[in-house]
C-alpha cells in the first residue's frame, strides 16, 4: 500500500487566475492553466464551485510538484 498526500489548492484573494497549491507542508501559486493540466476538468470545476480543491497524491508523484522537487533531498 502506497502512502497518499493530501494536496489543496484554492483561490489567491484577489486574482481571477492564480492557485494556491499546498501539499505537504509546502505552499506555491500556480496558474490556473497549470492547475487544469495536471488535475483537469474536475478541479476547475471544484475551484469554479466550491473555491476549493482537494485530491490526494503518492509519494511518487509528489516528488514532480517543482516546489517538493527542490526541496527534497538528493540520495
Amino acid at each position: 500500500m502506497t502512502a497518499s498526500v493530501s494536496v489543496t489548492c484554492s483561490w489567491v484573494p484577489g486574482t481571477l487566475d492564480r492557485i494556491r497549491v499546498t501539499c505537504a507542508q509546502h505552499d506555491e501559486v500556480w496558474h490556473i492553466r497549470d492547475v487544469a493540466n495536471r488535475y483537469g476538468r474536475e478541479a476547475l470545476n471544484a475551484l469554479y464551485l466550491k473555491g476549493r480543491y482537494q485530491t490526494h497524491v503518492s509519494r511518487r508523484e509528489l516528488l514532480a510538484f517543482p516546489f517538493i522537487a527542490r526541496t527534497e533531498p538528493k540520495s
